[in-house]
């Protein structure tokens, strides 16, 4: 036993440090801290505290650490995942008031132009007044004008469909039906400044008239 001092030290590190965390199972959840005598490689004396179980000799190093090492550094980047699935389309804006209309279209002879009320039934007999509105004060954004026929059009027959500023070539918004459709639907918005009139205005190439044109089409307030 003499003639090996190293395993003298071994053994009494391990079972000094074995003997304490078994006396003491409770510490073993908190963040000890270890103290103990450092020569040539051994550690001996070790306590749980910050002074050992005696003082170290001049020859010896007294060296304290804790249960838990420092963090390591950040591991690299994973890789990108999968794009998940497109959601649901969102809910109309707020706001939003839906306008329908419906009109005649007259036009006995071919190519033809022919106004509707933007609100409510209107005819090719009424007057001016009735078939414009004007926008309000802050002005107004209209989407989804959409215009349906009784009968599809014809093969090459063409009905456009427009939201315009009466005496002006200003057009808010359009679609066109192309034969042998029925339906068209107009993409982005229009806007219309404050206090600005607007009508439905409808120009086919062919000869629809008595037929009628349902309309229908959003508008926000600004």
């Amino acid at each position: 036993m003499g003639s090996n001092p190293l395993r003298l030290v071994v053994v009494t590190v391990v079972f000094t440090v074995g003997a304490l965390l078994c006396d003491t199972p409770d510490l073993l959840a908190q963040e000890n801290v270890y103290t103990g005598c450092l020569k040539n490689g051994s550690l001996t004396k070790v306590a749980i505290g910050t002074a050992p179980q005696s003082p170290c000799m001049r020859s010896e190093v007294q060296i304290t650490w804790n249960q838990t090492g420092p963090q390591g550094p950040d591991g690299p980047a994973g890789p990108q995942g999968e794009q998940g699935p497109e959601g649901p389309p969102g809910a109309d804006g707020t706001g939003a008031t839906l306008f329908l209309a419906r009109g005649i279209l007259g036009c006995p002879f071919g190519i033809c132009n022919s106004a509707f009320r933007p609100v409510g039934y209107t005819d090719t007999a009424e007057n001016f007044d009735r078939i414009a509105l004007a926008a309000p004060p802050a002005g107004l954004t209209i989407s989804k004008l959409t215009a349906r026929l009784r009968t599809p059009a014809p093969e090459g027959g063409i009905v456009l469909v427009q939201v315009v500023e009466p005496f002006t070539t200003n057009v808010f918004l359009s679609c066109q039906i192309e034969g042998p459709s029925a339906k068209c639907e107009s993409s982005g918005t229009g806007e219309i400044p404050g206090n600005t009139l607007f009508m439905i205005v409808a120009l086919a190439n062919y000869n629809v008239s008595g037929q009628f044109l349902d309309l229908s089409w959003q508008g926000m307030p600004h």
